[in-house]
């Protein structure tokens, strides 16, 4: 149970959809980052106990990927952000900046997110789930190759897939041409045939590994077409309508799930002084 247990039930209660509109901040949540409703659900809860160790922490703290996700897009709400969550809930800001990058911040944003999944199992009881909070090793793996994908003119094929395309390609064109070679020993020619069973054979493993990955989507987290780049953010905590005096700036991004990767980067907050992030 956590120590704050009022602010964590503040935090709890806190209400990210406006029933009045019809696309609400968890849809925008799961959309933009190919999630399932229910995933994008289960990540705004998450990002709700990121909130409250950041704001309740004396020592930095660092998010997941996919908690970072969800803070940068709802750091887009202004008004739910800045008003509702920070100066009323909070009474304090909670900011997000850049990373100076480099060898050494990187291994300070992991030594930070390590501590980050001890403070929340000593807050909530219960192991971080890994769905949501990968081992560090998982989370600071894939920053440099994240990018923005718009799935409007760009097919997303994870590469295992992939791979196991140009396997089966390989070995449709070895056998059409075993076939050939054995029907024209055999005084026949069928060569058309072959040639043709052979593209037919190609194009149902091409059509396999890009929709059939691409219909995992729904359930599994992705991140945005593969994570963008080490983006990061300063996270600083102080009095209501000031600035937090501590800061730091972070590491890299970390994976997020199937599909791709999860966020830009970690942060760091701490109760009563400041917050970096990576």
């Amino acid at each position: 149970m956590p120590v704050d247990l009022e602010l964590w039930n503040k935090l709890n209660d806190f209400e990210f959809d406006d029933p009045r509109n019809a696309f609400r901040f968890t849809d925008r949540v799961a959309r933009e980052n190919g999630w399932s409703k229910t995933f994008a659900r289960s990540a705004v809860n998450e990002y709700k106990k990121f909130v409250y160790l950041a704001a309740s922490s004396e020592t930095p703290v660092t998010p997941s990927g996919v908690v970072d996700q969800v803070w940068h897009l709802h750091l887009t709400f202004t008004h739910s952000y800045w008003d509702e969550m920070c100066a009323n809930l909070l009474g304090r800001p909670l900011h997000h900046g850049p990373t100076k990058g480099g060898a050494k911040e990187d291994a300070r944003y992991r030594i930070q997110y390590e501590q980050t999944l001890m403070l929340y199992r000593e807050e909530f009881g219960t192991e971080p789930p890994a769905e949501f909070w990968p081992p560090p090793s998982a989370r600071f793996a894939s920053a440099a190759h994240q990018r923005w994908v718009d799935a409007r003119t760009h097919f997303i094929v994870r590469k295992p897939k992939l791979a196991a395309l140009w396997a089966g390609t390989a070995l449709a064109t070895t056998g059409a041409t075993a076939a050939i070679a054995a029907d024209g020993a055999a005084g026949s020619d069928n060569t058309a045939a072959y040639v043709i069973g052979g593209v037919a054979a190609t194009a149902l493993l091409l059509f396999g590994a890009l929709f059939g990955g691409t219909a995992k989507r729904n359930g599994k987290p992705r991140g945005k077409g593969g994570d963008g780049g080490s983006s990061s953010f300063i996270a600083s905590t102080g009095a209501a309508g000031g600035n937090g005096k501590g800061k730091g700036e972070g590491g890299e991004g970390g994976e997020g799930g199937e599909g791709g990767g999860g966020g830009d980067g970690g942060s760091g907050c701490g109760g009563g002084g400041g917050c970096g992030s990576s």
